[in-house]
């Protein structure tokens, strides 16, 4: 029915695993619809029931968020039922609630290019069809959210209290917007982290190594270079998806090199673009982490590219501690 390569968001993990030829489990399949970036959320739900259906059967477990015991499908099917509920709470009209619309850069943070509040969820399709988004779609989601309004202020607005968050996107090419997701808050929801496959480790091969340059493919700044700083190592039996993020080296005029997580590897790839402007100080990390050059050439050539992009005000984004063991002082804290 479906290639679970295909699934994966990354096309370097993807050519990895296939020259391997690595086969995925059930859990490790059930994952990976779970987390697929392009995949539709009914898609999702048709691919559930389609495991159930044809595959066997396994223990998610040892697993940090769950009893060893509980096994794969009745996460599947609370995860439907669930999908399901929140679908049907959606999508009914309802008294004492209203809907409101955002539209932003995909994967940006808040950057809303619209934001209103209509009565009936019908008004925002109308308008969603009256107003079309002129630059490529592909690059904007829509976000649409349902409103309880509490008895106490009925006849006003506000963001607080229960809610449902719809988000959807159109894949380039396509026509139509699809679901992707939903966010929600609201009482009696049937969630628990037995059925966040969200949560769960994907515990698959990768490519990926300390010092490789890569980017993420799921923030705005498509192909913005980071290198790898550290991959931890991980018993899949204590993990959850906090625990995907690598340790990464960025670039920014303000703060030239800094390290942070930087999303989850199943979404990086490679970087083989050209790396210029104060990016080329990642060339000098990577080569430093391959102990390819050492120290006392990394730091003249950081200083001159520092000199000539840099911001006048440099802070290090750092604990004080950390700062100080340098050789600053606590004034370049920020």
């Amino acid at each position: 029915m479906f290639d679970v390569y295909d699934l994966l968001n990354s096309r370097a993990i993807e050519d990895h695993c296939r020259k391997i030829e690595h086969k995925f489990n059930t859990l490790e399949t059930a994952c990976i619809i779970c987390r697929c970036t392009h995949l539709p959320l009914h898609t999702k739900r048709d691919y559930y029931k389609h495991i159930i259906d044809t595959c066997e059967d396994m223990k998610v477990g040892p697993n940090f968020h769950m009893d060893p015991d509980i096994k794969l499908f009745s996460v599947l099917q609370g995860e439907i039922e669930r999908i399901n509920l929140i679908h049907k709470l959606f999508v009914t009209e309802t008294p004492n609630t209203v809907y409101t619309l955002e539209i932003q850069a995909y994967h940006a943070y808040p950057a809303e290019r619209y934001g209103g509040v209509f009565a009936t969820r019908l008004c925002i399709e109308d308008y969603l069809l009256k107003n079309e988004i002129h630059e490529d779609p592909a690059n904007f989601e829509v976000r649409i959210t349902k409103h309880w309004l509490s008895s106490s202020f009925q006849s006003s607005f506000s963001t607080e209290g229960e809610y449902i968050t719809a988000r959807y996107r159109q894949m380039r090419g396509a026509k139509n917007w699809e679901l992707m997701d939903f966010w929600s808050d609201f009482k009696d929801e049937p969630y628990s982290k037995e059925h966040d496959l969200q949560a769960f480790y994907l515990n698959i091969p990768h490519p990926f190594e300390v010092g490789d340059m890569v980017y993420n493919n799921t923030i705005q700044e498509r192909e913005k270079p980071m290198v790898i700083m550290s991959i931890p190592e991980i018993d899949p039996t204590r993990a959850d998806s906090f625990d995907m993020q690598f340790s990464c080296f960025w670039t920014t005029p303000e703060n030239g090199v800094y390290a942070d997580h930087i999303g989850s590897f199943d979404n990086f790839e490679f970087h083989s673009g050209k790396v210029d402007g104060i990016d080329r100080i990642l060339t000098g990390v990577q080569s430093l982490l391959r102990e390819e050059i050492p120290l006392n050439v990394f730091i003249p050539a950081y200083n001159i590219i520092m000199r000539e992009h840099a911001t006048e005000n440099q802070y290090m984004w750092w604990c004080p501690e950390a700062v100080i063991k340098a050789g600053l002082t606590k004034e370049y804290v920020k």
